[in-house]
């Protein structure tokens, strides 16, 4: 069975920071389910994003940044615990 890795590198700060809070046992699971869900909609997306242009009629518009929440370790296992759940359905 093929081994992937890769390396973070200068500028994937983000993708550090989302790492460090997924537990060590469960990164190799999240990172084949973030392919997984990449492959699988971004055709999907592509298309979504496209219909609301149209519908919005190619005006953009202004949205206010997200704040930042700290995500604590009892998220990340509810969230995994979710993403488990919706997986099994």
């Amino acid at each position: 069975m093929p081994t992937h890795t890769f390396r973070t590198g200068k500028g994937d700060e983000d993708i550090d920071d989302i790492l460090s809070r997924v537990p060590m046992s469960a990164r190799s699971w999240f990172i084949k389910e973030a392919v997984r869900f990449h492959a699988g909609l971004s055709d999907e997306l592509k298309t979504l994003n496209q219909s609301m242009q149209r519908l919005i009629g190619g005006v953009a518009v202004s949205v206010p940044p997200a704040m930042k929440e700290e995500t604590t370790q009892d998220d990340m296992d509810d969230m995994l615990a979710m993403g488990i759940a919706d997986l099994l359905k």
